[in-house]
């Protein structure tokens, strides 16, 4: 069979398997953008009757019609990441493809009114238990759910203050188990989310109570040696607010986190590598938006 009569799908499992080497939540991202978006439309299509008009097309369809229900399109990050892998299949395989550029949306979190976020301090601070702990550390350094989930007492360094971001909780593709995925213990997706963070002084106390009561090897939210599914967690801190009738997401808490920051005058530099970012550029434009109040107080200053 000529390589010009097969299918997109054959090239694209091929290109998968290439990517072996590569961290499992990455491969499982790939694996679900390819089983869901690409192998029942697209990946059917034969490599000698691929042009750039049928690509993008698509693509237009995803944008607009994309969700499996047919009640919209995807995310303009969804479509950015599924280009991304046509891309990397058309390079390896020298397909030559006009592709239209999708930018991937940065930045859509959101800011705590503070009325908010103080609601949701005290609800926290009343109720006092390590779920509510986990939120607080979020809110006060801008972690992540995975993040806040992979912490153990091993990674609290209370003499120094610090902790130590070395792992999180990812959800893979599970290959040798009856359910499609699976959760697992794994470093950082890159170098720079891995580091060290200074304890917030109003949290020290806190933390300094609770290592004491668990074996370092326990994981900071259960108080066990297992580990919360973060989607478990998430849902959790979706409960609490709801008790106290406000909406935000988990990514508003990083969100509040940076924008403080920034508030108070902190550096580009030193908020990247709190935030771990790899780039300063990245940075700034998700969370260098100062508030209104903000750009008063220096127009004011003219």
């Amino acid at each position: 069979m000529g390589k010009n009569t097969i299918i997109l799908n054959n090239l694209i499992y091929d290109w998968l398997n290439s990517k072996s080497n590569i961290k499992e939540s990455s491969y499982t991202r790939y694996y679900n953008l390819i089983e869901e978006h690409i192998k029942y439309d697209i990946g059917k299509v034969k490599i000698n009757k691929l042009t750039s008009d049928v690509v993008n097309s698509y693509i237009n369809n995803k944008l607009t019609n994309g969700k499996k229900d047919k009640t919209g399109g995807l995310s303009k990050n969804t479509v950015y990441d599924i280009c991304n892998i046509l891309k990397q299949v058309f390079k390896k395989n020298n397909i030559n493809i006009n592709m239209i550029k999708i930018s991937k949306c940065i930045g859509n979190g959101k800011s705590l009114y503070l009325y908010d976020k103080n609601k949701l301090i005290n609800y926290l601070e009343k109720v006092d238990n390590n779920i509510s702990l986990g939120i607080l550390l979020s809110l006060n350094l801008g972690l992540r759910e995975s993040e806040v989930c992979g912490i153990r007492f091993c990674d609290i360094d209370l003499k120094n203050k610090i902790i130590n971001i070395n792992h999180i909780i990812s959800r893979v593709k599970s290959f040798h188990t009856k359910n499609k995925t699976k959760l697992i213990l794994s470093t950082p997706k890159t170098e720079n989310s891995k580091r060290s963070l200074p304890i917030p002084n109003k949290l020290y106390n806190k933390l300094l109570i609770l290592s004491s009561q668990y074996d370092e090897n326990c994981f900071l939210l259960t108080g066990k040696n297992k580990f919360i599914d973060p989607r478990t967690f998430y849902n959790r801190y979706k409960k609490i607010l709801k008790k106290l009738n406000i909406k935000y997401t988990y990514h508003d808490l990083r969100h509040t986190f940076a924008t403080n920051c920034i508030t108070i005058g902190i550096d580009y530099k030193s908020l990247m590598e709190l935030l771990g970012h790899s780039s300063i550029t990245t940075t700034m434009n998700i969370y260098a938006h100062p508030s209104m109040g903000t750009k008063r107080k220096y127009i004011n200053k003219l």
